[in-house]
């Protein structure tokens, strides 16, 4: 079976390389009607339980604009220090927005 295809490809080379470039440039020219979503919420399907609930709190918060953040600490982040700095960093992101939209 290998023998057989083999042979065939290189019988003939030219038709395999217009088969090939074919091929290519027919996925290539789909590229600029490609979209990325990154949204994290679409990622999931639109019944799934999370994805329920977090937009029911969204709907019950009127929480439109979020942002996450990432807190990494070897010792874990549930110590006096690490709540002390989340804590200021959200006090200030507070202001912040509460400062631009008044």
């Amino acid at each position: 079976m290998t023998d057989g295809f083999l042979a065939l490809i290189l019988r003939f080379p030219k038709i395999i390389y217009s088969i090939i470039l074919t091929v290519v440039i027919g996925l290539t020219s789909q590229l600029p009607s490609m979209q990325i979503d990154t949204v994290p919420e679409n990622m999931l399907s639109s019944n799934d339980p999370f994805r329920r609930y977090h937009n029911e709190v969204k709907q019950q918060f009127s929480l439109y604009d979020s942002m996450q953040l990432g807190i990494v600490n070897k010792d874990g982040i549930y110590n006096p220090r690490s709540l002390q700095i989340i804590a200021q960093i959200t006090d200030n992101e507070y202001a912040a927005y509460h400062a631009t939209t008044s």
